[in-house]
């Protein structure tokens, strides 16, 4: 006799749990070591001037905590891609799984190495050597920080197990919303600061970062119907 399946819970999934934890013990270990130097970094995207240095002893975070800062935002990023398939219903209650979170951080990864030389190659040609290394700074710190906008939702996730599916998207729009203005702001005061045509920023922004968005959303939806289809 077969009994019920048991529905996925991430409150239950160990792996899941421990990498939680390890992830608030990592970003405990990235703010009492570098949390000035983050403050520091946030408000040099705002006040970035023409003959100013941003990226400095005061704004340096270090390989480790680089690391971590990158680690977290792929954690929660992996929970959130488990939230849209949930509230989409585009999974099943008992499929979820550490090879599913493993494929979809791997995703992730990829994506971000390929952003790395999109911008390296297209801003290394467009602007000056230093714009383009000012940017990838800026813009890499700015996904960083994204890993904070999106936890409460992440956390909800792991703890509630129940968010609603409008809930959800209006969380995921606003985020969106927050994330394309940092990098609006990026772009006026790093790479656009002669002519400030907000045409060709909207423009530069589509083609280089929400085309890709596009292009990831796409991967994770059609990854994961054929991991569940296999499965």
């Amino acid at each position: 006799m077969t009994g019920t399946a048991i529905p996925y819970n991430p409150l239950n999934d160990d792996t899941l749990l421990l990498l939680f934890v390890l992830d608030i013990m990592g970003m405990a270990y990235v703010f009492l070591n570098k949390g000035g130097n983050i403050m520091e970094r946030i408000k040099s995207m705002f006040y970035y001037g023409k003959h100013s240095n941003p990226y400095n002893d005061r704004t340096h975070i270090g390989i480790p905590c680089n690391i971590l800062l990158y680690a977290h935002v792929i954690l929660y990023m992996c929970i959130l891609t488990y939230g849209y398939s949930k509230v989409e219903g585009n999974i099943l209650a008992t499929s979820y799984s550490v090879f599913i979170t493993g494929t979809h951080a791997a995703i992730f990864i990829l994506f971000m190495i390929v952003k790395l030389i999109i911008y390296e190659i297209i801003n290394r040609i467009l602007f000056s050597a230093q714009q383009a290394q000012d940017w990838r700074l800026s813009y890499f710190f700015t996904i960083q920080l994204c890993g904070f906008i999106i936890s409460p939702l992440a956390v909800l996730l792991i703890f509630t197990n129940n968010v609603s599916a409008v809930f959800y998207r209006i969380y995921i729009a606003i985020a969106l919303i927050i994330y394309l203005s940092m990098l609006f702001v990026n772009c006026i005061n790093i790479i656009f600061t002669e002519k400030r045509y907000f045409l060709d920023i909207f423009l530069y922004l589509c083609a280089i970062e929400l085309m890709p968005i596009a292009f990831l959303w796409r991967a994770i939806v059609e990854t994961n119907n054929f991991i569940i289809i296999k499965i």
